[in-house]
């Protein structure tokens, strides 16, 4: 099991945050016109899930729009961009953050079909959802992006070759994007997370006997993550104070992958 998501469907939770995204595991935001991001699209396969992160959403004073969507349909997401357009009038800020990775297995012994639905989820869909929202991001000329990546892109996580390779696409977009996007203003960064306490990474941690100690053992803050803190990050890299910041990889891991050579 490779490090992971801040977890699909969680929100990014902020007083100061007042304009608009669209959650994908994806999400959008789209700002009424005064710089507030006051409108948030949230988007993911569960529709229970989505109903309780759209009430919470609400519950700080914003319109939130639930849209259950398989993020892994490129015709389900440009829907997606769509509606969140016609009913919030805009969109200004894209969070990629659909992430899976549940099962273990060598290269030689990954299925083909394993590898390709979950560069599905784990990728494609930010690639998807980046090509149905570029048309309205260019065209106002601002606005932002941000992936969900994680350090399983940046390091090799045995187990989990499928996981980081789509990871690794994921930053790789994200760069490219950043180059050809900027000169419209438009900004697109990423998000690096490492071990972060989320059901993600509940599993190894119950079925692999003595994993927890040496994770945190080998991380230099000797603990796992809280998605708090990456939420966090996610708000300063879509926020004013992050305006020259584009193409970059925020790692957030405590330090764990210090060791390695990136």
């Amino acid at each position: 099991m490779a490090p992971g998501n801040l977890g699909a469907g969680e929100p990014v939770r902020s007083r100061s945050s007042s304009r608009r995204p669209f959650h994908t595991g994806q999400s959008m935001w789209s700002s009424p016109g005064d710089g507030s991001m006051q409108y948030v699209a949230v988007a993911a396969r569960g529709r229970q899930d989505l109903e309780l992160v759209a009430k919470e959403v609400e519950a700080l004073g914003r319109r939130a729009l639930a849209v259950p969507t398989d993020v892994g349909d490129v015709g389900a997401i440009g829907e997606l961009v769509e509606r969140t357009v016609a009913d919030l009038g805009t969109l200004d800020i894209l969070v990629n953050n659909a992430g899976a990775a549940p099962f273990m297995a060598s290269v030689e012994s990954t299925k083909v079909e394993g590898f390709e639905k979950y560069l599905r989820i784990n990728f494609l869909s930010a690639f998807y959802a980046m090509q149905a929202a570029a048309s309205v991001l260019l065209a106002k000329g601002s606005g932002c992006v941000l992936n969900v990546a994680s350090v399983a892109g940046l390091t090799a996580t045995p187990g989990v070759a499928y996981y980081g390779a789509s990871k690794a696409a994921m930053i790789q977009l994200t760069k490219t994007a950043a180059r050809e996007w900027g000169p419209s203003g438009v900004r697109v960064n990423a998000l690096a997370p490492g071990w972060i306490d989320t059901p993600m990474s509940a599993a190894p941690r119950q079925m692999m006997p003595g994993f927890e100690e040496e994770i945190t053992r080998s991380t230099p803050l000797g603990r796992f993550g809280d998605p708090e803190e990456v939420a966090a990050a996610a708000l300063f890299l879509c926020s004013p104070a992050a305006s020259f910041i584009t193409g970059s990889v925020l790692v957030i891991d405590g330090g764990h992958t210090l060791g390695s050579v990136l």
